[in-house]
């Protein structure tokens, strides 16, 4: 997998499970004093590292962009073990979601019960799908790191510039010879400031 992919993967799935986090997963009816109430909770109330794997992914894809190696082989296994964690998080949630719902419903009633079973909503699912596919972007990308393309930083510059700055300035030293002017420092040598 390309750098460009698994930087495109895992920004797209860090603001993906972010905005999931956001909406309902859950919803519950619960007793009180004059009939019945809803009870809804959202992703990141029923698991808090939702949204800390949203973050550390976009972080990971963020660093990607501009790291090397060494750098991408951290960002890739903090994205890979963050991701792990929530995935586990996520699915305990909800696949038995009723001692979370319970406790929303004491917090609106008072009473920490629930009538019938609670809804396990689609996004609870979807984030279910998104961490596992970011796991296994994450792992993927820690060996395939080495194989991609090294980008050059603005500050280096290949042997060919280098050859050419070397012989404009050997032109320039000519150039100054020609003109009656002397480009060494006044020893004989040619002035290292020119040749540096």
């Amino acid at each position: 997998m390309s750098r460009r992919v698994t930087i495109a993967f895992l920004l797209a799935g860090g603001a993906v499970v972010l905005a999931l986090g956001g909406t309902e997963w859950f919803t519950a009816v619960a007793p009180t004093p004059t009939g019945a109430a809803a009870v809804a909770l959202t992703g990141a109330t029923a698991a808090p590292a939702v949204t800390a794997a949203g973050l550390v992914l976009l972080a990971a894809g963020l660093t990607l962009t501009i790291a090397g190696v060494a750098v991408g082989r951290i960002a890739a296994i903090a994205a890979a073990a963050t991701s792990a964690g929530a995935l586990a998080q996520v699915l305990g949630v909800t696949l038995d979601p009723t001692a979370q719902l319970e406790q929303a419903a004491a917090a609106a009633t008072g009473v920490p019960e629930l009538q019938g079973i609670a809804d396990v909503l689609l996004p609870a699912w979807l984030t279910v799908a998104a961490l596992g596919a970011m796991v296994v972007v994450s792992v993927v990308a820690v060996p395939a790191l080495r194989a991609w393309p090294r980008g050059r930083s603005r500050f280096e510059r290949d042997g060919a510039a280098v050859e050419e700055d070397a012989r404009a300035r050997a032109m320039d030293d000519w150039d100054a010879l020609g003109r009656g002017e002397d480009p060494t420092d006044g020893t004989g040598t040619l002035d290292p400031r020119r040749n540096t």
